[in-house]
């Protein structure tokens, strides 16, 4: 092979094999930079799932803790299985729900839950958790099985209250069924034809908000509007989220 030589600015003649050797890392640069490699990646600290992993090979890191599951009263028990968006319930029968903003105003946020049921003409015997605006209390004289609205002497609807069969958590029947429409149906007359009261519409989605009344059954009326042929998709409202223990 040919080893020509060049003149360099520095006046220093140097062979292409020398230039070579000398852009090119040789066996030890390498090891030294695996090495310095090794000691950064143990110097700096893992994330903490990447090191309960670590401890425990083979095992998926753990999950974040679900939310704690609020006991029901004393003789209270899990009425018939309801479905919705996908989700089994329990209903609770002796458990009810009314929203803080329905008792002629907003009570201030020092307000014991107890004073704002006081007020409502609610019998409550104890509060279990808050759900949003929604008080979730325990009532004995509440209809069994009912997945119904009622009223409370003060005319604040007293609502239902179910428990996910998966996460346990409660959820309150706000009242509203979510029901999506085949394109060009008229939703007014599908909520007369049902007895249902109709709320916001959304033309664009073809989505439409139904409200029950008092004595209506959501979930009944949630799988009648899915044997219509004028209904793509109907479900409960179900308000399960961002609840307080009490």
């Amino acid at each position: 092979m040919e080893n020509k030589t060049r003149n360099t600015p520095t006046g220093i003649a140097y062979s292409r094999r020398a230039i070579r050797s000398r852009i090119t890392p040789g066996p030890g640069t390498l090891l030294r930079t695996m090495l310095l490699t090794l000691l950064l990646a143990l110097l700096v600290p893992m994330p903490s799932h990447w090191q309960a992993a670590a401890e425990q090979p083979g095992k998926p890191p753990p999950r974040p803790a679900l939310p704690a599951v609020v006991p029901l009263p004393e003789g209270v028990k899990e009425g018939r299985e309801v479905s919705s968006g996908g989700q089994t319930y329990r209903l609770l029968p002796g458990v009810r729900a009314v929203s803080q903003g329905m008792a002629g105003k907003t009570p201030d946020a020092g307000t014991p839950p107890e004073k704002v049921l006081e007020k409502m003409g609610a019998r409550a015997r104890s509060v279990l958790a808050m759900r949003g605006p929604f008080i979730i209390y325990h009532d004995e004289s509440a209809e069994q099985d009912a997945a119904t609205a009622t009223t409370l002497d003060s005319g604040t609807p007293s609502l239902p209250v179910v428990r996910n069969s998966r996460t346990g958590d409660l959820g309150v029947l706000t009242g509203a069924l979510a029901v999506r429409l085949v394109k060009g149906v008229d939703p007014e007359q599908l909520a007369e034809d049902y007895d249902l009261i109709m709320g916001a519409w959304f033309k664009r989605l073809d989505v439409v908000m139904l409200h029950g009344r008092p004595g209506n059954d959501l979930f009944l009326a949630a799988v009648r509007l899915t044997h219509d042929s004028r209904v793509v998709r109907a479900d409960v409202e179900i308000q399960e989220r961002s609840y307080t223990p009490y």
